[in-house]
């Protein structure tokens, strides 16, 4: 795209048709990936959340998409419809699955309260409303399954439902409407040094031109894809494979992120020495002046 150019996206029913079946595929197939990953690495190798460290958090499901996509357009029928336009799409509407596909998704935080009911006291629970906490019977169901979907009983679940999508809804419409602020107002919020957006940018740009040989960045697109993925997949080894080598020391003293625990006498805090090697990469981005802020 020419520097300078706006390009304006409308929405149109097949438009929402697309982002809504899209986010339903990824919100599914993100959540069983998340769930069948063995207990110490459900947070540090989870696609939704790709480096999982506080403040940092790069969401790997976009990078996914781009790639999946990058080898279905190689088909000339694909390739004449995916547009700059389209890669964008698919990056947003992946983005924004990715908050319901991670080890913090909602559903690991709204699960307790749903069936509270069933193993909470009942006078504990006299002060909860139905609408966080449904009926003891209707938490039983969905505990024991019913076989068919017209038996769950959506009337006493209706109300929770409820509750929980405005609960997500009204944050999503602060969160837009305080950068929308910013964006008119203050700073032009594409015009800073933001490392994810150069990744993803870099992700389009690349898989788009990549079967071009007089591209600039062919060879180094694809020495690091293939040094990435051997990384990620010898760490996968670690995470299923007990004979192979733990040569990150992934499997002992190790929180959730990816930080070696150092635990030293007269703290009352651990330090931690970070061994998720996607961290590192996505901090070679960052502006010089940014890391010695957060140094010093």
């Amino acid at each position: 795209m020419e520097s300078g150019h706006i390009e304006e996206l409308k929405t149109t029913p097949q438009l929402l048709i697309f982002i809504i079946a899209v986010t339903a595929i990824l919100t599914v197939l993100g959540n069983i990936f998340v769930y069948f990953l063995p207990a110490q690495f459900a947070c540090n190798m989870q696609v939704g959340d790709l480096i999982a460290a506080a403040g940092v958090d790069l969401l790997g499901t976009p990078f996914v998409v781009i790639l999946i996509t990058g080898i279905f357009i190689q088909i000339p029928f694909i390739r004449r419809r995916m547009t700059v336009r389209s890669f964008v799409v698919l990056y947003t509407v992946a983005l924004a699955s990715a908050a319901f596909s991670t080890h913090t998704s909602p559903w690991r935080e709204n699960f307790e309260p749903i069936v509270a009911r069933v193993g909470t006291d009942v006078a504990v629970m006299a002060y909860v409303p139905e609408f966080v906490s449904p009926p003891r019977e209707a938490a039983e169901v969905l505990m024991r399954g019913t076989g068919s979907i017209v038996a769950i009983p959506w009337g006493q679940l209706l109300p929770a439902i409820i509750w929980r999508f405005f609960r997500f809804a009204l944050f999503a419409g602060v969160s837009v409407g305080l950068i929308s602020i910013f964006r008119r107002q203050w700073v032009d919020v594409e015009m800073l040094p933001y490392p994810h957006i150069t990744l993803a940018y870099s992700a389009i740009v690349s898989v788009r031109e990549v079967r071009n040989p007089k591209w600039v960045g062919r060879i180094a697109f694809i020495l690091g894809f293939i040094i990435g993925f051997g990384l990620e997949l010898s760490r996968a080894f670690i995470a299923f494979f007990p004979w192979f080598p733990d040569i990150y020391s992934f499997r002992v003293s190790t929180c959730g992120p990816g930080t070696h625990q150092l635990t030293l006498l007269g703290t009352t805090w651990h330090y931690g020495i970070a061994k998720h090697t996607p961290l590192y990469a996505l901090v070679f981005l960052a502006p010089l002046h940014s890391l010695f802020s957060i140094v010093f």
